[in-house]
């Protein structure tokens, strides 16, 4: 039974238990982090891999990488695979009756593909067919799930399957999977997951799941994009209908400088965030932080933030 982060202990504890009895195959069930470990495991076994998730909160059942953390939950590092699970099974039924919030995680996470890609595309001259087959797609993935995410969202609250929830957990799984793997060398990654990595340094951070906190990237890269306040105001206004809430106020995280500072240095660190269309460096991102808060504190009635 899996239990913590997806860390190298666990990854070797998986890989030694299957050497023992010559396993052929590894079979794992359950959330993002149970099925990148067992990804990993997977990978240094060379054995082939099913995937079965019990949620959609990430595309981990289906893409081609594990997210590495510490036994403390500290992102480490991207592992990337030369191929994707061989095999990945979804039952609707089961994800429809998950609690609500890994949806909401899931579908949050697959629209980042669009936000990052679309700033990463800036930065490159002569695009391959890859990139432009994952950006293409990116589009169409973004304008299915502002269009029928909220409807996935309340069947989902209603443990209902219906079409909608159906066609959005096969973007949440499979379709984000596919972009990522399309984009991987190209869109993949601009300030959104670079933040989620630099939150993870923050304690209370751990208890928010994935999503949550690439939604709060997400809203503090299009303020360093220098994106209209009308498109920041109607994707937040997307993700509070999800239940988040894009502060570190209404994530009930500490929003001072010296947090923010922190969380900057990490995800400035991260080469992820030099596919950025604009300059970037420790500075423009705190202040691009500190313009968050003030924004979807005002617009949601939180708490000023002081900072």
């Amino acid at each position: 039974v899996f239990e913590g982060e997806c860390c190298d202990p666990n990854i070797d504890r998986i890989v030694s238990a299957a050497e023992k009895f010559n396993a052929d195959v590894i079979i794992c069930a359950g959330g993002g982090k149970s099925l990148d470990t067992g990804k990993a495991a997977a990978f240094t076994l060379k054995a082939p891999i099913v995937c079965i998730p019990t949620i959609a909160a990430t595309c981990a059942a289906a893409s081609a990488v594990s997210v590495v953390y510490n036994n403390q939950g500290e992102f480490l590092r991207d592992v990337y695979y030369p191929k994707n699970p061989e095999l990945v099974i979804v039952e609707p039924d089961i994800i429809a009756n998950a609690p609500v919030r890994y949806l909401s995680s899931g579908i949050i996470d697959s629209l980042s593909k669009w936000y990052e890609g679309r700033a990463a595309m800036q930065g490159i001259e002569n695009p391959d067919v890859y990139t432009r087959s994952a950006i293409t797609l990116a589009k169409l993935l973004n304008d299915l799930l502002l269009k029928d995410g909220a409807v996935a969202y309340e069947q989902a609250c209603r443990r209902q399957v219906g079409r909608e929830l159906i066609d959005v957990i096969d973007i949440n799984v499979y379709l984000t999977a596919v972009i990522q793997s399309m984009g991987q060398a190209s869109t993949r990654g601009a300030a959104a997951h670079p933040l989620q990595g630099g939150m993870s340094l923050v304690k209370g951070s751990h208890q928010l799941l994935h999503g949550t906190k690439v939604a709060y990237g997400i809203i503090v890269q299009l303020f360093m994009e220098g994106c209209s306040k009308e498109e920041i105001r109607n994707l937040s206004e997307y993700f509070h209908g999800l239940g988040v809430t894009t502060s570190l106020k209404a994530l009930n995280l500490p929003d001072d400088t010296e947090t923010m500072r922190m969380i900057a240095e990490k995800a400035n660190r991260d080469p992820l965030m030099r596919k950025m269309p604009v300059p970037v460096d420790v500075d423009t991102i705190v202040d691009a932080m500190k313009r968050t808060e003030i924004f979807i504190n005002s617009l949601y009635s939180v708490d000023a933030a002081k900072f």
